[in-house]
């Protein structure tokens, strides 16, 4: 008994430590790219992203985003909520080919920020907005099919 208990301390003194000491890069990345789309191209009214992207939508909405928790939702959810900012991985488009068609009428006229604009190792995303800000040099994904990876 005696040893089972400490093992249940020591493994708890482990997993603190881990947790305290992880720098978790990727979050920060994630986060880094929220916080660039918020300046670059926000505020944002609304938001929809994917589970993979929920954190770069907190990042660039500044409270959580609407959460496409499957690939048949994404149609609905960009109709019904008609968001500023969409960000989903690229295979969770891939995914999503049958609901992609009924989606592209939103998608066409949003503006697809290209992987080269992004800030270095943010790739992975596809980051779609509605309504850049006045000014902005922007070019619509006039077909968006065309712009999936």
């Amino acid at each position: 008994r005696t040893v089972v208990g400490a093992l249940v301390v020591v493994m708890t003194l482990v997993s603190c430590g881990d947790a305290i000491t992880s720098s978790h890069k990727s979050r920060q990345r994630q986060a880094s790219l929220g916080r660039w789309l918020n300046g670059e191209y926000g505020p944002f009214e609304t938001v929809l992203v994917d589970n993979a992207a929920t954190r770069i939508g907190y990042y660039a909405k500044g409270t959580i985003p609407e959460v496409c928790q499957e690939q048949l939702q994404f149609s609905e959810l960009l109709n019904q909520q008609r968001p500023t900012l969409v960000v989903v991985a690229d295979d969770f488009l891939d995914a999503a080919d049958n609901s992609y068609d009924s989606a592209s009428a939103h998608l066409k006229n949003a503006y697809r920020v290209p992987t080269s604009e992004l800030p270095p190792h943010k790739e992975g995303f596809a980051i779609y907005i509605r309504n850049p800000p006045p000014g902005r040099k922007t070019q619509t994904a006039a077909n968006p099919q065309r712009t999936r990876r």
